[in-house]
C-alpha cells in the first residue's frame, strides 16, 4: 500500500459525498469565495508498522483522514456542524474503499472535533480514522 494509494482512495470517496461545496484538495490552488463554505481534506497521519518479525510478515497501516469543514464567520455554528455531523455519519465505522493496489482500507470510525475560529472563518475539523493491513512479500 502506498500514501498515494490511501490518499486518493479517501478522496474519491469524500467527492462522492459532496454536492454543492467546494474543496480545496492538497496540492491544488485553491482561493476561498467570501461567504462560500468549503471543505480543506488531506491525509493527517499514516504509518506502517509490521506486526511480527521476519519475511512476509503482516504490515498493519494506520492513519487519519482531516477533513475541515470551514465556514464564513457571522452564519452561526450550526451550519458547519451539521456538515460535520453528516461527514462523521458518511464516513462510518465499517465503511470499506478499494485502494488502487487491489488492498483496502476500511474506516474505524470517525468524530468532529472542536472548532475554531480565524481569519473571517470558522473551522469544525472531522479526523476519520482508518485501518489497513497486507502481507509484506518475503
Amino acid at each position: 500500500m502506498s500514501y498515494d494509494a490511501v490518499n486518493s482512495a479517501l478522496d474519491a470517496y469524500l467527492q462522492n459525498f459532496l454536492n454543492v461545496m467546494d474543496v480545496a484538495w492538497e496540492g491544488t490552488a485553491y482561493t476561498p469565495q467570501a461567504g462560500r463554505p468549503y471543505l480543506s481534506p488531506r491525509l493527517a497521519a499514516y504509518t506502517r508498522t509490521p506486526a511480527g518479525l521476519g519475511e512476509g510478515t503482516l504490515m498493519v497501516e494506520t492513519g487519519s483522514y482531516a477533513i475541515n469543514v470551514n465556514w464564513p464567520v457571522g452564519q452561526g455554528k450550526a451550519p458547519p456542524s451539521l456538515t460535520a455531523s453528516a461527514l462523521v455519519a458518511y464516513f462510518n465505522r465499517h465503511v470499506t474503499l478499494t485502494l488502487s493496489t487491489g488492498r483496502t482500507l476500511t474506516i474505524e470510525g470517525s468524530s468532529a472535533m472542536p472548532a475554531s475560529e480565524a481569519n473571517g472563518w470558522l473551522t469544525v475539523p472531522v479526523m476519520v480514522r482508518w485501518l489497513s493491513d497486507e502481507i509484506e512479500p518475503g
